[in-house]
């Protein structure tokens, strides 16, 4: 008969025979070392949260010391004991200062991005816009490098860029950057998140720029009701979309519609952003556009030169948005055969245009066929010809036979 050999007990054998003899004893101890590893995970996951946050409260201040010292630094540019009695413009204070982020900000790239995309805003918003896009190429080389070129920082950028190509009149590489980047950020953010109507309403701005003024309106169409809802019907942006709509409308020959859209946003802008603000000059421009195309040149006549006086008195002559409400006084005394007057505003607009933007850019190729419009009905012929010509051939140049 074969005999069953037993074993040494093992260890866990033991414990387990304890165990059922005293079952409270155990619980209570298990209980204790249950809460021993508990507090002991928790020690150490706050000790690496403390560590982390200490080292993150580090870095930011750190990186807020270069950004002071940086400011800093450009803003001797100013005192006039640096300067020793030179005047100082906004253009030489923020070349200085675009200039030193490269190396001001070397050590970290992030921050120099951030402030070259905020240089490249000022710049822009100067009328500036061949240094706006220099500075915010350079802040997208960056952050795709970085950050990856899906990024929503990337893509803000890039989305500046395309506005910046739209002001300098590169319509094509306006198009292509705000398809890319509103592909993009539809993919990663949303068709609803806010940058990608930001950069859905630059394509539609490219669009309207190249005269495909049906597809922009579809655009507009489509962002309007998106941010009524999710950003208001009175933040800027929605207003920005309404009127670029009633634009598209009124290259359509939709008037009425759109001077109703231009005076919805205008009542909306005097009241919540005063009388004398850009986005309210804009407006009134704009309803103006619609009562020249409705044949009303006395009242638009009076939105425009007040635009005008406005802008002349705070942007200064050689601004694009003072260009603009030159341009349609222009246009509203040509109407009313008030040809000489007209003429000389023209031509001042035609001088700075060239100088400020060059000769092949879109304004100052439509300001030439304006001026010449002016010089045939005086009667000057030959001047009217010379220019036109000369218009055309730049145009065919730049944009080939289709001008």
């Amino acid at each position: 008969m074969s005999r069953l050999l037993a074993r040494p007990a093992s260890t866990a054998y033991r414990f387990r025979k304890y165990a059922r003899r005293h079952r409270i004893a155990v619980a209570v101890a298990a209980g204790l070392v249950a809460v021993l590893a508990t507090f002991a995970v928790a020690q150490r996951v706050q000790l690496q949260r403390t560590r982390l946050e200490r080292d993150r409260a580090n870095r930011e201040r750190d990186r807020a010391a270069r950004i002071t010292d940086f400011m800093t630094g450009m803003f001797k540019v100013s005192d006039p004991r640096e300067q020793r009695g030179n005047n100082v413009t906004a253009g030489r204070f923020l070349d200085k200062a675009s200039k030193s982020i490269e190396t001001g900000m070397a050590k970290d790239q992030d921050a120099q991005a951030q402030m070259m995309q905020v240089m490249g805003t000022v710049y822009h918003n100067l009328g500036l816009f061949s240094r706006a896009t220099m500075l915010e190429r350079e802040s997208m080389e960056i952050r795709k490098r970085i950050l990856g070129p899906d990024n929503p920082e990337t893509l803000a950028v890039m989305s500046d860029e395309a506005n910046d190509f739209i002001d300098e009149g590169q319509l094509a590489e306006a198009v292509k950057l705000s398809r890319e980047v509103s592909d993009r950020q539809r993919r990663t953010l949303g068709r609803e998140n806010p940058q990608t109507l930001a950069t859905m309403n630059h394509l539609g701005d490219a669009l309207f720029e190249e005269g495909h003024w049906d597809e922009a309106e579809k655009i507009y169409r489509e962002l309007i009701p998106i941010a009524r809802r999710v950003l208001g019907p009175e933040n800027q942006d929605t207003l920005t979309d309404m009127s670029n709509l009633a634009l598209c409308l009124n290259h359509q020959g939709h008037y009425a519609e759109s001077e109703k859209l231009d005076r919805e946003v205008l009542d909306i802008r005097r009241r919540v952003l005063g009388p004398e603000h850009p986005d309210t000059l804009l407006s009134m421009n704009n309803l103006a556009y619609d009562l020249y195309r409705e044949h009303r040149p006395p009242e638009a006549e009076k939105l425009d030169r007040e635009a005008f006086d406005v802008r002349l008195r705070v942007l200064g002559p050689q601004h694009p948005d003072t260009l603009q409400s030159m341009t349609g006084v222009a246009s509203d005394l040509f109407l009313e055969g008030r040809y000489s007057e007209a003429e000389k505003l023209d031509r001042q607009a035609l001088n700075i245009y060239r100088s400020t933007l060059g000769p092949e850019a879109n304004s100052t190729l439509t300001t030439m066929g304006n001026l010449a419009h002016v010089l045939s009905r005086e009667g000057r012929y030959a001047e009217a010809e010379k220019l036109t010509r000369n218009a055309i051939k730049i145009g065919r140049r730049v944009e080939g036979a289709d001008f």
